[in-house]
């Protein structure tokens, strides 16, 4: 028993903060909410739409869940390690995209319900130019200094992260289209059974490819099933909002971003062979890598007058 005790005190711990967090919520809210007992048939005009929500929430757990447990299963403890660790950095970064999201939820909520479709189309376009240069920024940044990253973050031994880093960098600028699109279209516009089926697509397929690619090739196989089925997800998304909304428009204004990253990643895949595998050389990278990006989108954005960077300096 005793030995089991750190994981019960980790969970008693985990309790514990989240109790105190809602504690200090509800302490704030007391002061700016008034009371008030809300009518049975009040509630229950909610409890569809939310349980509609809550359903891609519950996809995502289980196939999230499953493929740990295939993983697991059909891989070594070393592979699977290898494979979280690498996620869990990624996740970090996915986490800056959809806060995108959360932000313009309500705000794209207000507009399309008033009925100004010219206004939510310019929020939606605004929407995509700056998560497509954030994302692209950091798929480009995370694949360019992985192979230092790695061994100086995680250790030696944990070098194959950089080859998962790496595949699943790729997924950051999917699952920033699917973010724009998802919570700040089809929610916003009550298509919330289009975005339940989209999140559904995604979990399938990657339980399939999960399934299918983890027995010849690893964990590795699991990296391309994530990152296949946030493509899934993104293209689901595209194929209900397609003739609404101008997404080619939207596409082609990641080009420059992308040619950018390219030339970021030359440059700083260069200083990392000439500098070697150290903490002064990440950060000498990191460093350089944010220069290069950020200068020449800067020069691009000034040269072109684009009309995203103009209204933001407005």
């Amino acid at each position: 028993f005793s030995s089991y005790m750190p994981l019960y005190v980790y969970c008693l711990l985990q309790a514990i903060a989240f109790a105190i967090n809602s504690l200090i919520l509800l302490a704030m809210m007391c002061g700016q909410v008034s009371f008030a007992k809300p009518a049975l048939r009040e509630v229950l005009v909610h409890v569809k739409p939310n349980l509609v929500l809550f359903a891609p929430v519950i996809s995502i757990t289980i196939y999230t869940q499953l493929n740990t447990i295939i993983k697991g299963n059909l891989c070594n403890m070393k592979q699977v390690a290898f494979y979280d660790n690498s996620y869990k950095i990624i996740a970090l970064s996915l986490m800056v995209v959809q806060s995108l999201g959360t932000v313009m939820l309500p705000r794209m909520s207000n507009v399309i319900s008033n009925g100004d479709t010219g206004k939510a189309k310019k929020y939606l376009s605004s929407s995509f130019w700056v998560s497509q240069g954030i994302s692209i920024a950091m798929m480009f940044g995370i694949i360019s200094i992985a192979p230092v990253f790695t061994p100086v973050f995680f250790g030696p031994g944990f070098e194959e992260c950089a080859i998962f880093m790496s595949i699943l960098a790729l997924m950051i600028p999917v699952c920033g289209w699917s973010n724009v699109l998802g919570l700040q279209y089809l929610i916003p516009k009550e298509k919330d059974v289009q975005y339940l089926i989209s999140v559904v697509c995604g979990a399938a397929v990657n339980i399939l490819l999960c399934v299918v690619l983890i027995t010849p090739f690893g964990t590795i196989g699991a990296a391309v099933a994530t990152t296949v089925a946030e493509l899934a997800v993104t293209f689901a998304q595209i194929a209900y909002t397609r003739k609404a909304l101008p997404l080619w428009s939207y596409a082609k204004e990641a080009m420059p971003f992308i040619l950018i990253g390219v030339v970021e990643l030359v440059i700083v895949a260069g200083v990392g062979r000439l500098l070697g595998t150290t903490l002064i050389s990440l950060i000498c990278e990191v460093v350089v890598g944010v220069i290069v990006f950020v200068g020449l989108a800067y020069l691009w954005l000034r040269l072109t007058h684009n009309k995203h960077f103009e209204l933001i300096r407005r």
